[in-house]
């Protein structure tokens, strides 16, 4: 689907020769659920197999700072650099390695915030690069992504399937009730693949409008998608609802979902998942019973059918969309929070000053971010310990600013001389490793 979409953004990227400066990225822009990223993968495999692109480079570029994302790449690369290079240089050397050569496509997914692309994103040689975002004011091209055109959204719902009559009318009925919005049609296509519903059933049920019971006295923002469509939010549910308490692999799937939404909005790795599901239900005093790869990968398999998740590509992972992550989380309440937070709280203070643990933190970055943010909000007596192993981290890596940020925030939490005077060491570290020798040494 997407055709017109498609040819105007391979028109924007054609490949040309390198020059003094390449050209900007382009931005597809859109309201979340519209399809962004489906059509930044779908780009990425067609022009891939054509050959245009030697290879594809993905990066999650949510929030303020995309060093370690960058720094990633080396390894997609086959670059062998230093383990004790810290993440800022490796990024660079990434970068570098952009601009030297290679038809690369670089796709920055959700930028959220202005200028984060600009230190990072290769000046020449052949590299395109292609952002995904809701931000109309990144001040790149823009190539606006609108709802899909009526027969590629008939043609996503139905799939393989083939109706005619009254029910082929109720497939267009369908999609015109979602506005043709790809994420509800794509878990609509879902739904339809269980084989239980026909789609004058489905459209019977996602014109009852109000709230469904998961949102009954919830606070939904003014410009959230469920606001705007208020059968997606039916459809979720009925979506999830397919899922039979009384099955394991069903039963945690459940659970996966309902603290999925509690990570952070990036592929989430399935042993994660797990450990945090075994925490909606132990029993206190008592270890949660472990759950093993075959168990974990069926219940993904569930959800991925469900429409409700997305294996992330060469990964053991889960990637939620933002849409479906706001309904677990409302679905499962505090609950669910409590236990991703124990687990993402457990691995921090484990690392210690261990070069290796602490280096292992740097994929679970985003899910630490957002734990620091609650645990702040929440003024959980865990916060400032957290605080102080995690700037451990960002100075091993490297990222003294970082480093400051989250230690400064630690010592404003503190409850006793002893936490201060540990967390001002921290911060002491990292401004005198930004060369602000005077205000560090009045933090030491």
């Amino acid at each position: 689907g997407r055709d017109t979409e498609l040819q105007r953004l391979h028109a924007s990227l054609a490949p040309n020769e390198p020059v003094a400066l390449t050209q900007p990225p382009i931005s597809l822009v859109g309201m979340g659920g519209i399809g962004k990223t489906q059509l930044a993968v779908q780009y990425a495999y067609l022009r891939l197999e054509d050959g245009t692109y030697d290879k594809v480079l993905w990066v999650n570029a949510e929030g303020s700072d995309i060093a370690a994302g960058m720094a990633e790449l080396a390894t997609v690369l086959g670059m062998d650099l230093p383990d004790e290079m810290k993440v800022p240089d490796k990024a660079e050397v990434v970068r570098r390695k952009l601009e030297d050569g290679g038809r690369y496509l670089l796709i920055l997914d959700n930028v959220s915030v202005p200028g984060v692309c600009q230190d990072h994103r290769p000046m020449t040689g052949e590299t395109k690069v292609l952002v995904t975002t809701r931000r109309q004011d990144l001040g790149f091209p823009k190539l606006q992504v609108d709802s899909l055109p009526e027969d590629e959204a008939l043609e996503l719902l139905c799939g393989d399937r083939v109706y005619g009559g009254d029910e082929l009318q109720a497939a267009k009925d369908l999609c015109g009730e979602f506005e043709y919005l790809t994420l509800a049609i794509s878990v609509a296509g879902k739904v339809l693949d269980l084989g239980v519903q026909q789609p004058s059933d489905l459209l019977a049920r996602v014109k009852k409008r109000g709230a469904v019971k998961w949102s009954e006295g919830k606070s939904l923002p003014k410009d959230h998608l469920f606001k705007k469509h208020p059968s997606l939010a039916m459809l979720i549910d009925f979506s999830f609802e397919q899922l039979d308490e009384s099955d394991s692999d069903d039963e945690l799937a459940r659970r996966m979902l309902l603290v999925g939404g509690w990570f952070a909005p990036t592929g989430t790795m399935l042993d994660l998942l797990g450990e945090a599901s075994a925490g909606l239900v132990v029993v206190e005093g008592e270890e949660p019973d472990a759950v093993d790869d075959d168990e974990l990968l069926d219940a993904a398999g569930r959800l991925v059918g469900l429409g409700l998740g997305q294996m992330a590509e060469g990964e053991r992972a889960l990637v939620f969309h933002r849409v479906v992550m706001d309904y677990g989380r409302w679905k499962g309440g505090e609950v669910g929070q409590v236990a991703v937070d124990d687990v993402l709280a457990a691995i921090v203070e484990k690392t210690g000053f261990d070069i290796i643990r602490v280096q292992s933190l740097m994929p679970l970055r985003p899910h630490l971010d957002a734990l620091v943010e609650r645990l702040e909000q929440g003024s959980d007596e865990r916060y400032v310990e957290v605080c102080y192993n995690y700037a451990q981290h960002y100075f091993s890596s490297g990222q003294y600013a970082e480093q400051y940020r989250v230690a400064a925030r630690g010592v404003g939490a503190a409850s006793s001389g002893k936490q201060r005077a540990r967390m001002l060491r921290r911060v002491g570290e990292a401004l005198l490793m930004n060369g602000e020798y005077t205000e560090s040494q009045r933090a030491l």
